[in-house]
């Protein structure tokens, strides 16, 4: 099985708020608003992602990017070690719209660069860069170098896209 994370964004209102606010606040590029995994097995090729609306679903690659393609993507290196049902486990869930907002004090304080939980994230509902970060966590069973620190709750994609892109053992850039 190949897995890799990707990255995207689109032209959704929602998708143009988390790209403005992460290059007004942050240290973000802003380049990315969404990140998800792809699960490639035989000539099946499915993508896992929690989107809003829709939650945490799994859909066909060829489906998910009708018209449009990934702005990066990265191949995991590390073997999957962890139950892949354990991981897909994750899907059906719904999305964190309470945590999505929760974003707004999390990259306020990172403007003043202090670091702060989440106030409002859900315990069972996920947000895009969320998922991706638990998911393949699931899929390793251990601790990915390149995402040290990082907090689930309080990642956004750009985080993720960013320690990818600086190099690392766990990840190829495809």
């Amino acid at each position: 099985m190949r897995v890799t994370v990707l990255f995207s964004t689109s032209n959704a209102w929602i998708s143009r708020v988390i790209r403005w606010a992460s290059r007004l606040l942050g240290r973000d590029k802003g380049r990315s608003s969404h990140a998800l995994v792809c699960l490639e097995m035989l000539s099946l090729s499915l993508i896992v992602e929690a989107t809003f609306p829709g939650g945490c679903r799994v859909l066909t690659r060829k489906r998910r990017f009708k018209g449009s393609a990934p702005l990066a993507e990265y191949k995991l290196l590390l073997p999957v070690q962890g139950d892949v049902n354990e991981a897909l486990s994750l899907v059906g869930d719904d999305y964190d719209i309470p945590g999505l907002l929760g974003y707004i004090p999390v990259m306020i304080a990172r403007w003043f660069k202090r670091k702060i939980k989440n106030p409002w994230a859900s315990a069972s509902k996920l947000v895009c860069s969320e998922f991706v970060q638990r998911f393949i966590q699931a899929l390793v069973k251990v601790n990915i170098p390149e995402w040290k620190g990082l907090d689930p709750s309080t990642v956004l994609p750009d985080d993720l896209w960013e320690r990818l892109e600086k190099g690392g053992s766990s990840f190829e850039k495809v």
